[in-house]
């Protein structure tokens, strides 16, 4: 017997083929998952004001980066945390 470090569970998902109909199982399995969690933090999962906040947050980081590229200031004018910290990551140039 193994064991991993930190003694965490894991899922092992095996299928004969990938088919449509696996794959829409596959789906709802990790959509349920969700949901459940959700549930049990207290959180909607599925909140899509949550998701519309996101995209205009990632909307503004790329005009501040097409900006910046140009060699112009762009929106954010150096206050953008976010962009520090991906910089500082290195996920970004």
């Amino acid at each position: 017997n193994q064991r991993f470090a930190g003694n965490r569970p894991n899922s092992i998902l095996i299928a004969d083929r990938l088919t449509p109909y696996s794959m829409g199982a596959l789906l709802a399995l990790y959509e349920n998952k969700i949901a459940f969690q959700g549930f049990t933090w207290n959180i909607n999962s599925f909140d899509q004001e949550g998701v519309q906040l996101g995209k205009i947050l990632a909307g503004r980081l790329l005009e501040q980066l097409a900006a910046e590229k140009e060699g112009k200031t762009g929106p954010l004018a150096g206050e953008s945390a976010e962009l520090n910290l991906l910089r500082a990551a290195g996920g970004i140039g």
